[in-house]
């Protein structure tokens, strides 16, 4: 272990600790002994965030081992050295991964009892000790660990007493997803490198930094930045941004009140005589904010015409012209905000973040009108529940079910997210009207809203904020005012806070579909909290959840949806994985409460979530409570390729439900599958336990399928035709991925894999499959993907044709390098191009130009041509022509077992099924298998 003995002192800063100014020796270690890495602690889960539970002991932290015992695994000691006062862990260690940890080990001398500042930030969460005694971490910020990206060594800067003597520093490590990182700053470089004026406001603005890793902003920790750079300041300009940023951060967030302090903010701007026209106007625009929050409407409203003639930066205008509308829709003047709003859209360059919020004002001054004034609002209302009460009552069993679940509640739960459980115990009140279960269910309600205001979820799925929220709705009327006020205001600070964080970000985190995660909650709080006595600060926080909630779910998913669907889709993801199963579910849940708080579904949203054709073209079978699928491209693929059936029946379920009637034909198809799904014990309630109380119609359904259904169907917005020789268990089913059509734009992802020209044959099993799996390597943990790199998403792993150019480097996936030329495709499937299709009840064909799929300097032509004689004869026929004759071309065919060769044939079982494949052409074709252990995939 290498150490350095130097000389320092600490002083007297105002943005700092008190210190002595005497000037001891002080060793530092130049070297750290690390423990790792070791996997994430088991409590953590792949979502969650370390403990303190989760730490290695403190007294195993004393003094240096050879060996440290982490999470049960016995990690050796190794030296480590900073470079450039970073520890890169990720390196050394191999990879990050969210939750990998690692712990650093290093000796500290002093001279004499002292007081020490150490500076550190982590990728992503630390620990420290001293002589194993904790003394600072981040474990407290939740997924918010360091609370600033990218690290730096000044991140955190804390103070340690330490006696005279040799002490251990001890540090843990958790990873990031994407980084694993400890950079550390000595007491020396602290001293010698002090933070001036930029230094302050850059690390405020850091922790508002829009990287995804901060999962909530500080926004109290970053005006305190913005404070320690304003009392360093030396220039009336520097004094202006610094009063600017703590004014504008305070507006933001939604929970300082303190209107006057802002303007004492603004108007420190306005009294110094150095401050620039665009500082002043921006101060005068703060002030107009906060008597906008007072409601004093016309006080705003002078002071943004105030501000409007101070400034002509380009796009101020368009903001001060926007502060006018809100004030008008704050003040219920609707057609006010709308004149000036309407202007504002026809601007060419106007900000995105800013167009959104204009667009989202908009649609909530049409939405908000008509939401009903009374509760409950959310999957039923007053006229409406007795219908649903009475089902709730004729289901004994499933009755008794809910009132077992609510009766095992705790009277006294502790803080966490209870939605899941409160929307049954919800309804289970609505029916008994249990005075105990009310005021359990409040308290339930505290638990979860404490829960939500102290910690934000990562990657977490909306259904137990949509819970919460109709137990609040569902219990409105009978809790406590003053109980009922105090969740609803809680619940608009939580929701109101996230959606200004998300402007903060920009366009992607707001101007989106959210699909089934959390930021899909905007919709229902607002349903919930919209009331006529809002305050003037609370009603315009419920209109932009409102505006945001309608334009996230009618605009950014309904409406997108729905112009990849009238180019004949299929469906919008990459996959049934996705679209058959989670991605349907929070249009329902949108459409339900629609229905629920403003009126009948609009009847154009039929194909939005999902089309029964395509289920049935694309679901190769049902069997307990289990469907299975072609498993195309970015597919799980899981064991035989089974995977859960109660989304999907859910899912037809609401089809019928909503569009049984304009929509006949597709619903006879969800009529069909949802009887064979029924008889294959594949039936499920869906996402939320009050859906088979408040769904209809799927009894009436007919029970046969529509005539003349054609043998194949090509789905051209997603590069694909799949066919089948029938509907049943014993038919044959084939997918064949083609590429786009000429003069019609395909999906942007259409397969995410190498794979134009991919053939899938399934009968009674997967005959011709598509290998691989998602699981080999994801987006989300590059660093342990290199199989999903350089195997899954390649051709080698299709039905391809391989074209090997020595020296050809692959193309990599999500930053990370391809290692391998298995001699495949460079381009996606959409660069294929789809030059034939032709179905009749005797045959199908089609055929795909995969040429420009492949390097152009070893492929001259590749054209597939693909016939499927029904029931079960096909035949491929590939027009192959390379660059140079003497690169090897090899003809793929993937099969789950091994195949038995004859000659110029061979065979391969799989289940139930059996394929015969003879080689035609060229005559001198050699045949080769590979597989076995070792080369599964």
């Amino acid at each position: 272990m290498r150490v350095e003995r130097v000389s320092w002192m600490l002083v007297l800063a105002c943005v700092a600790p008190a210190v002595s100014a005497a000037e001891p020796d002080l060793v530092w270690p130049t070297e750290w002994t690390v423990f790792g890495s070791a996997p994430r602690p088991r409590r953590m889960g792949h979502y969650g965030f370390p403990s303190k539970v989760d730490l290695v002991p403190g007294e195993a932290l004393r003094a240096i081992p050879a060996e440290l015992t982490i999470e049960g695994r016995a990690c050796p000691a190794r030296e480590l050295k900073a470079e450039d006062g970073v520890l890169d862990l990720r390196r050394k260690l191999g990879g990050a991964e969210r939750g990998k940890q690692a712990y650093l080990m290093a000796p500290i001398t002093v001279a004499r009892d002292m007081a020490v500042q150490i500076g550190a930030g982590a990728d992503w969460w630390m620990q420290w000790w001293v002589d194993g005694q904790p003394v600072y971490d981040t474990l407290a910020n939740g997924q918010n660990g360091n609370g600033t990206k990218p690290i730096t060594s000044r991140d955190h800067v804390f103070e340690v007493n330490l006696t005279r003597g040799e002490h251990v520093l001890a540090v843990a490590v958790f990873s990031a997803p994407y980084d694993f990182a400890l950079a550390v700053a000595s007491p020396q470089e602290l001293r010698a490198n002090p933070w001036g004026f930029r230094e302050f406001m850059d690390a405020g603005k850091r922790k508002l930094d829009r990287n995804r890793a901060l999962r909530s902003l500080n926004f109290g920790a970053a005006r305190a930045d913005f404070q320690r750079a304003l009392a360093i300041a030396t220039a009336d300009a520097d004094r202006a941004d610094a009063h600017l940023a703590i004014a504008e951060y305070s507006l933001r967030d939604v929970h300082v009140t303190d209107m006057a302090a802002i303007r004492e903010q603004c108007a420190a701007v306005l009294a110094l005589p150095g401050a620039h026209p665009d500082q002043q106007a921006q101060a005068v625009l703060g002030t107009g904010e906060t008597w906008l929050r007072e409601g004093r409407y016309e006080q705003a409203r002078q002071e943004f015409s105030r501000a409007l003639a101070l400034s002509s930066q380009p796009g101020w205008a368009p903001t001060v012209r926007f502060a006018v509308a809100r004030s008008y829709a704050q003040e219920r003047r609707n057609e006010a905000a709308k004149q000036e709003l309407t202007p504002l859209l026809a601007v060419g360059d106007l900000d995105p973040v800013l167009r959104f919020q204009v667009r989202s004002l908009m649609e909530a001054l049409d939405v908000a009108p008509r939401v009903r004034l009374d509760h409950p609002r959310l999957f039923f209302n007053a006229e409406t529940w007795p219908a649903v009460k009475a089902r709730i009552e004729a289901d004994a069993e499933g009755l008794r079910k809910l009132e077992q679940a609510a009766a095992s509640l705790p009277d006294e739960p502790a803080v966490r997210d209870w939605g899941h459980e409160l929307m049954p115990a919800a309804l289970v009140y609505r029916v008994t009207r249990d005075a105990g279960l009310l005021a359990k269910i409040g308290r339930l309600l505290r638990a979860t809203v404490d829960r939500y205001l102290r910690y934000t979820d990562y990657n977490s799925h909306v259904e137990s904020r949509v819970g919460c929220f109709s137990a609040l709705d569902w219990v409105w009327n009978d809790l406590p005012p003053g109980e009922r006020e105090g969740l609803a205001r809680d619940l608009l600070r939580y929701a109101s806070d996230e959606h200004a964080q998300d402007l903060l970000r920009g366009p992607r985190s707001v101007d989106h579909d959210p699909y089934y995660y959390y930021p899909a909650m905007y919709w229902y709080a607002a349903l919930v909290l919209l009331n006529p006595d809002l305050s003037p600060a609370d009603y315009p926080r419920v209109l932009a959840l409102l505006g945001r909630g309608y334009d996230n779910n009618v605009v950014a998913s309904i409406e997108r949806k729905l112009k990849v669907m009238a180019g004949d889709a299929g469906e919008v993801a990459s996959g049934p994985d996705y679209s058959f199963n989670d991605l349907p579910t929070p249009n329902w849940t949108f459409m339900h409460c629609w229905q629920s708080a403003i009126g009948p579904v609009p009847g154009e949203w039929a194909f939005a979530a999902i089309s029964p054709e395509y289920v049935l073209r694309m679901a190769l079978g049902f069997s307990d409570g289990r469907y299975r699928h072609f498993g195309y491209s970015k597919a799980w693929r899981r064991s035989g390729g089974w995977e859960s059936a109660r989304l999907l029946y859910s899912n037809l379920a609401q089809f019928a439900h909503f569009f049984g009637r304009t929509q006949p034909r597709d619903a006879a198809v969800a009529g069909y599958l949802l009887d064979r799904m029924a008889e294959a014990g594949c039936s499920g309630t869906g996402s939320y336990p009050v859906y088979p109380y408040v769904l209809g119609r799927a009894e009436a359904l007919p029970h046969t399928l529509p005539e003349n259904l054609p043998l194949a169907h090509h789905y051209v917005v997603n590069n694909r035709v799949l066919m089948s020789s029938g509907f049943d268990a014993n038919a044959t089913y084939a997918l064949f991925s083609c590429g786009s059509t000429e003069g019609l734009v395909p999906t942007s992802s259409p397969s995410q894999h190498f794979d134009a020209g991919h053939f899938t044959i399934v009968k009674n099993g997967y005959l011709a499959l598509d290998s691989g799996s998602r699981a080999l390597g994801q987006d989300t943990d590059p660093d342990n993907s290199a199989s999903g790199i350089n195997y899954d998403s390649q051709s080698v792993a299709h039905n391809t044709v391989l074209i090997r150019m020595e020296g050809e480097v692959m193309p990599g996936m999500w930053g990370k390098p391809c290692e391998t030329n298995s001699g495949g495709q460079r381009k996606g499937v959409q660069h294929a191009r789809a030059l034939a299709f032709d179905t009749n009840p005797l045959f199908a064909y089609v055929a795909t130009d995969a040429t420009p799929t492949y390097h152009p300097d070893k492929c001259a032509q590749m054209v597939r041509q693909f016939l499927f004689l029904t029931p079960g004869h096909f035949v491929v026929f590939d027009r192959v022509t390379s660059k140079n004759p003497d690169y090897p071309k090899t003809w793929l065919l993937h099969t789950g077992n091994e195949p038995v060769f004859r000659g110029k044939e061979f065979r391969a079982d799989q289940e139930e099924g059996r394929i015969f494949c003879r080689t035609l052409y060229p005559l001198d074709a050699t045949l080769e298998k590979i597989g076995g252990p070792g080369k599964e995939f």
